[in-house]
């Protein structure tokens, strides 16, 4: 059953899916009708977001006062920029993973931070200085689709959200970003994924800052990250899992085998490419995809370094800075 952009996903789920500005396209949001009255994920910090949330709510009989709790499957504003609004008209705390709140709480700053770290990491890796201004100016002004938010609930790893009939298992499976946490309701048979897998297309691993006030400034590894989740989720027998962008996975299990066999072809691909000598990981992502659309640089290199990265760990490739930049060779 549907009414106007809400299904009906039985054991007491509701489906709402919202626009966002970003090429991802339209967000999932989960409404689960319990006590409290929970919804999972919220939408970018936008006038139409809001807008069509409030019209999805009000179709089913909801409104946003009524709303108990508010879960974040991760930092992104898609899933995290509507929190601040939300809590705020409805009194319901937010919980989220524990090392996200600091995050959420100075939001701009943090998203800052992210576009500074981001600009390091290109010029590092071989972004012509030109470019990497280009893009951290379009990272900056993203800071508008969040909005600062306080976490009242912090999630670890292994917790429990007890609801009046039901209980979500906390997961934190990072590498999409570095805040993810899935939700296992074992007993409907299905798990609330975020952006951990999605049916459509692999999650990106973008090149991020770590969270938190006491990182130490080491480049995180978010696509060594990813595989370990993407293999963890399969050992959690996630049964259906419902995603933050697209259509649910019935068999998650082979959609993950699918994904880590495509990305070891492509890090065998890269591989090859450096049989040539030591390289840059731009030079290798512009060898392997030809020109790279602006808004695609930083995905591009993330993926291009991440692959460098599961070569290194495997002993097959080393990583040396010289002056400021860093290459790539074979052992």
């Amino acid at each position: 059953m549907s009414a106007a952009g809400a299904i009906d996903l039985g054991s007491g789920i509701t489906a709402l899916s919202l626009p966002t500005p970003f090429s991802i396209g339209p967000v999932n949001l989960f409404l689960i009708e319990d006590e409290p009255l929970t919804l999972l994920d919220c939408g970018p910090n936008t006038a139409t977001a809001l807008v069509e949330l409030e019209r999805r709510l009000r179709a089913i009989g909801r409104r946003i006062e009524e709303i108990g709790l508010v879960v974040l499957t991760h930092q992104h504003s898609d899933h995290s920029g509507l929190a601040w609004t939300i809590a705020e008209r409805s009194g319901a705390p937010v919980a989220a993973y524990e090392h996200l709140g600091h995050y959420l709480s100075h939001w701009h700053a943090a998203v800052a931070q992210d576009a500074e770290y981001a600009f390091e990491m290109m010029l590092a890796h071989g972004v012509d200085r030109r470019v990497a201004r280009a893009v951290r100016s379009v990272a900056r002004s993203a800071r508008g689709w969040g909005e600062a938010a306080r976490v009242e609930r912090p999630l670890r790893d292994g917790d429990r959200i007890e609801l009046a009939g039901r209980a979500l298992e906390v997961a934190h499976v990072p590498g999409h970003s570095p805040s993810d946490i899935m939700l296992l309701d074992r007993a409907a048979g299905l798990t609330f994924g975020g952006d951990v897998l999605l049916a459509g297309h692999p999650s990106t691993t973008v090149l991020s800052a770590a969270l938190g006030p006491e990182w130490d400034g080491t480049r995180p590894r978010p696509l060594l990250d990813y595989r370990r989740s993407m293999k963890r989720m399969v050992e959690l027998d996630p049964g259906t899992v419902l995603p933050g962008h697209g259509l649910a996975i019935t068999e998650p299990s082979a959609l993950v085998a699918d994904r880590l066999r495509a990305q070891d072809e492509r890090i065998e691909r890269t591989a090859r490419l450096l049989e040539a000598g030591r390289r840059s990981a731009y030079e290798l992502a512009i060898c392997e995809r030809g020109d790279i659309a602006l808004a695609e640089v930083l995905n591009a290199l993330s993926e291009t370094v991440g692959q460098l990265d599961l070569l290194v760990a495997a002993g097959r490739a080393t990583e040396s800075t010289r002056d400021g930049s860093t290459a790539f060779a074979l052992t």
